[in-house]
């Protein structure tokens, strides 16, 4: 896990933190335009900031952003790979924000598809996103988006 941090300032900053620049770096895709747009601004984009207008957020900072920041899960082996990690502050309280950017691809397949072709590794994640969650057994998570899901528990 990377444990140093280099200032990111401009574009070419920031598409050295991605696994892969060559496939996910063009314009009009996910990983540029969020990159784009964040860098452009001070603070939180607008459209961000909107959602957080009528919210005890409202007051937010950011302390610290970083992008493509890698969170283990249950596994040494591969990372989550969280598009920007933002710790904010709102009066004395530090908050832990999770950015997933998506541009026009969807959230991804649900948890029903997702275990469609099942192995014991996805059965082992799943297992540890309930058990992190603190998701009842009772609770059917068939119809939840797998990303989001397992986006949930890298905050």
């Amino acid at each position: 896990m990377k444990t140093f941090y280099i200032a990111t300032g401009n574009l070419d900053d920031w598409k050295k933190q991605m696994a892969n620049p060559e496939r996910q770096w063009r314009k009009g895709y996910s990983a540029y335009e969020l990159a784009n747009t964040w860098i452009q601004t001070n603070g939180f984009p607008d459209k961000v900031q909107k959602l957080f207008d009528d919210s005890q957020f409202k007051t937010m900072t950011i302390l610290f952003a970083f992008p493509e920041y890698q969170v283990h899960l249950n596994n040494q082996r591969a990372p989550s790979q969280n598009d920007l990690f933002i710790l904010g502050k709102v009066n004395q309280d530090l908050v832990i924000i999770m950015v997933e950017g998506k541009v026009e691809e969807p959230f991804g397949e649900t948890v029903k598809d997702w275990l469609n072709e099942s192995s014991e590794g996805k059965r082992q994640r799943l297992a540890f996103l309930e058990e992190t969650l603190q998701i009842p057994a009772s609770v059917s998570l068939d119809n939840i988006r797998y990303q989001l899901l397992h986006r949930t528990p890298s905050a």
